[in-house]
């Protein structure tokens, strides 16, 4: 291709032919750069596939001895749900040796948990089992639930009753932590006694000190009742505390 350039001089300017010669002046060398673009874009395709496939093609290329590939990555799925799964209707301890001999150990409340199941579907009811053991039904159904324990006659009675195996009646008599569950705390039912300490707390506090004097009410001195009370508008909790007062007193062991 000529074009002309403009030089300049002394006197002016002279145009002089110019021969300018471009990249790609021919179709096959446009046809060849195209080929080339395709190719390039072809193999990065490729690399960016073999990078996302080569994770997933990995767990298969590496089988376990005298296991096949598909039967180890199932093995290792079973594993993982088994750690992160325990059973449902039962959390035990590891086996523990006390004195020379192995004891399956179940938490008091997992153990009440079952004894309420088996509880209800013998047909028991709490305040029939609370008359049989000659206990009251409040003190029972708590110890029972784990937060007691239970005298060793009444294990046995209660294990006559529900047909109980030796782990939970061992855990029946064991002594409890008394902690809570802060699951619990979010119990509709639970939470409404927290409700009523939040709004009459204050009150009861200001009218046991002006009925008792400068002191609490125990809660390891008392005995709790609680009935049903009929009510045109609806049927009523009757709940009675009866706790002993405890004066706050300055008291040493000696002198």
């Amino acid at each position: 291709m000529v074009g002309y350039g403009r030089v300049a001089f002394r006197y002016g300017y002279i145009y002089v032919p110019v021969r300018h010669t471009p990249v790609v002046d021919h179709p096959l060398q446009v046809l060849l750069v195209l080929l080339v673009l395709v190719l390039v874009l072809v193999l990065v395709l490729v690399l960016v596939l073999v990078a996302l496939a080569l994770p997933l093609a990995l767990p298969l290329a590496l089988p376990t001895p005298g296991h096949g590939s598909r039967d180890r990555s199932v093995t290792v799925r079973l594993e993982r749900r088994t750690a992160v799964d325990p059973p449902a209707e039962l959390e035990q301890a590891r086996p523990l040796t006390t004195r020379g001999r192995d004891m399956d150990l179940i938490r008091k409340r997992d153990a009440g948990e079952l004894i309420d199941a088996r509880r209800a579907a013998k047909g028991w009811s709490w305040a029939e089992l609370a008359e049989t053991t000659g206990r009251p039904v409040v003190w029972l159904t708590s110890a029972v639930l784990g937060a007691h324990p239970v005298p060793a006659e009444v294990a046995a009675t209660l294990r006559e009753l529900l047909d109980l195996d030796e782990p939970l009646v061992e855990a029946l008599v064991r002594q409890p932590s008394r902690t809570i569950d802060p699951e619990l705390l979010s119990d509709p039912t639970i939470y409404r006694f927290q409700e009523l300490i939040q709004v009459y707390g204050p009150a009861l506090k200001a009218l046991i000190h002006e009925e008792f004097g400068d002191g609490i009410m125990s809660a390891i001195n008392c005995s709790i009742d609680l009935r049903r009370g009929a009510h045109p508008g609806g049927d009523r909790v009757v709940l009675t505390i009866d706790g002993k007062f405890l004066p706050y007193d300055w008291a040493a062991s000696e002198g």
